[in-house]
């Protein structure tokens, strides 16, 4: 075919298409539509972010309620940008003082603990109290050891007075929190915080107003009052539901552009079911508009190439994928004298298939880990290039360092227990890739699956040989995963706390990298301190780094705006079901 012939086919296919191509930009959003979510559980009557939190209550939380900052919803990337806040929060050089300026035109909602029952403007103040809410013991609060404790300059002398007293005074100064006008707060701490700023992107760090806390007290999560898109439907709501309706008075309606006022929708509906037949029946009937697909579902909707099966891709449904922002690995624990011994962690690093294990674990839906931070927290120029060369998959070579290690096809290694939480077929199917893998080297292992109450207690106690691992960012910052090597991340049976350095590993030089890390705003330097931090990790191995998993999500015809299923730039109010718009 010659090109003027190929021109005048590309030209008559352009225009066979162009009715369905303008019929597909004359779509709007169906503003009644109600989005409909199934999960696994819901906490109706409990929603309070600041006294207790579960990852599946997120997207639940963050439709009533509006943190500081948040992440970009259009981009893979977890990049913050302001919500409540007027701009990206100001640090100081030494990183000891962070100044937040919230925007003046936020409402919370209408509700009876307002006067004249009308939501009033945002200020200052209010996260002033949000600290200080978390402060007051009586609030039992479960992020104040982790994130305010010693930090906040005052935090704990007030705590401690309060705790002496019986009673918490929100009224009296704190000397880290100082509200300047109606607008601008000034959070100081007692060592260099910068990581401060990502942590504003959590729910608990949500916007509640004084009143709603003075009106209803603990009853306060049975009457949510926050600045979100939508309001709890109470009427609609049942133990097995959670019904919002849309916040008529939202302060940012505006944002939706040209597509209209947010929310997009009718309103969303999170309905408690976990019969996963049941939920799949009903996604395919389109009464579900979304469906995150597990690896163990995934041949019910995906073909061998891990697509979109054609008959389901036909009726108009889509799939998604998109990196979870967490990282899967293998502890070894440094007490075990053989374990200690960089040979043998690299040998059964470079014994494991990883593209095996992803295939068969995650059917697919994961990347194989190089080192600890997921994709989606880039810390510096080169961190997608950090190959990793103990996680090639070399059973020759691993065969090599046992025996520079002293044991020639595994002669003289005990039997090492590995250990994994849960005991389901997944959990089987794990161990059983990992063992098949070392088998072949000549280690051996035996397998001990635990419940998460024992599995837990045992690795605080340090009786983990080699365990198996997950780690999901609390907040985004590649900060989150770097603080799971530390000598502070140890396991402690006397701490009821995470602790993700489950095999003991410290390195002097790592701490003093992240010490020096820590201080510093996001940047070339943090991030050629981290890229140093990574390289001494790939290289001494204290975990193999197994996979980082992907969200794989699918959404019914017509669904658009989810571009992400992380619960830091989740907006269900961008959410819509286009359809034709209704003829006059």
């Amino acid at each position: 075919m010659n090109s003027i012939s190929s021109r005048r086919l590309v030209l008559a296919l352009l225009f066979l298409a162009a009715p369905s191509l303008r019929a597909q930009k004359e779509l709007v959003p169906d503003r009644d539509h109600v989005l409909r979510e199934a999960v696994n559980f819901a906490p109706h009557d409990r929603l309070d972010p600041h006294r207790i939190f579960y990852l599946d209550w997120d997207p639940i939380f963050r439709c009533l309620y509006e943190t500081p900052l948040v992440c970009d919803e259009g981009s893979e990337i977890l990049r913050l940008k302001p919500r409540l806040l007027r701009e990206l929060p100001g640090i100081d050089e030494d990183g000891r003082s962070m100044r937040l300026v919230f925007r003046d035109d936020v409402r919370f909602h209408d509700d009876p603990c307002f006067e004249g029952g009308k939501g009033r403007l945002l200020g200052a103040a209010d996260f002033a109290f949000v600290l200080a809410r978390h402060i007051d013991p009586r609030s039992q609060s479960p992020y104040y050891l982790p994130y305010l404790d010693g930090r906040i300059l005052g935090a704990r002398e007030a705590r401690a007075k309060a705790e002496a007293e019986g009673v918490f005074d929100y009224d009296a100064p704190i000397p880290g929190i100082e509200v300047i006008g109606d607008h601008e707060l000034v959070i100081r701490f007692t060592a260099p915080n910068p990581r401060f700023a990502a942590l504003l992107t959590m729910t608990w760090c949500a916007l509640i107003p004084r009143e709603a806390w003075t009106r209803y007290g603990d009853g306060l999560a049975q009457h949510p009052v926050g600045t979100g898109p939508y309001l709890y439907d109470r009427e609609g709501s049942r133990a097995d539901l959670v019904a919002m309706r849309p916040n008529p008075a939202y302060w940012n309606r505006a944002a939706g552009g040209a597509l209209g006022a947010l929310p997009l929708n009718g309103g969303v509906r999170f309905e408690v079911l976990t019969d996963l037949d049941l939920r799949e029946k009903r996604f395919l009937e389109e009464d579900l508009d979304l469906l995150d697909l597990a690896p163990t579902r995934a041949a019910n909707f995906l073909d061998a190439r891990h697509g979109l099966r054609a008959p389901i891709r036909r009726k108009g449904f889509a799939l998604h994928r998109a990196d979870a922002g967490n990282l899967h690995y293998v502890a070894f624990n440094m007490k075990n004298r053989i374990l200690a011994k960089p040979e043998v962690r690299r040998a059964l690093a470079l014994a494991i298939d990883r593209e095996r294990f992803i295939e068969e674990f995650y059917a697919g839906a994961a990347r194989p880990a190089d080192h600890l931070v997921p994709p989606s927290l880039p810390f510096g120029d080169d961190d997608q290039k950090l190959d990793w060369t103990w996680g090639r998959h070399d059973p020759e070579r691993a065969r090599q360092l046992l025996a520079e290690a002293g044991y020639p096809e595994g002669k003289g290694l005990p039997e090492f227990i590995l250990s994994r939480w849960g005991d389901d077929e997944m959990a089987k199917l794990e161990t059983g890739i990992l063992a098949d893998c070392w088998r072949e080297i000549g280690v051996k292992v035996q397998v001990r699956l635990e419940q998460g109450d024992e599995f837990l207690r045992r690795s605080r106690q340090g009786l983990h040989e080699i365990s198996i691992n997950y780690w999901v960012a609390d907040y985004p910052d590649p900060d989150n995963f770097f603080m799971m090597l530390l000598k502070s991340s140890w396991p402690d049976p006397a701490k009821n706390q995470d602790s993700p350095n489950a095999g003991f590993w410290t390195d002097e030089r790592y701490e003093r990298l992240y010490e020096k890390a820590a201080k510093l705003v996001p940047g070339p330097e943090r991030g050629r301190l981290f890229t140093e931090m990574a390289k001494l990790a790939q290289t001494e191995v204290p975990w193999a780094f197994l996979a980082h998993g992907e969200n794989v999500f699918l959404t019914a015809p017509g669904i658009e705006g989810l571009a992400s299923r992380s619960n830091f730039s989740r907006d269900y109010s961008r959410i819509r079901k286009m359809v034709k718009p209704a003829k006059n």
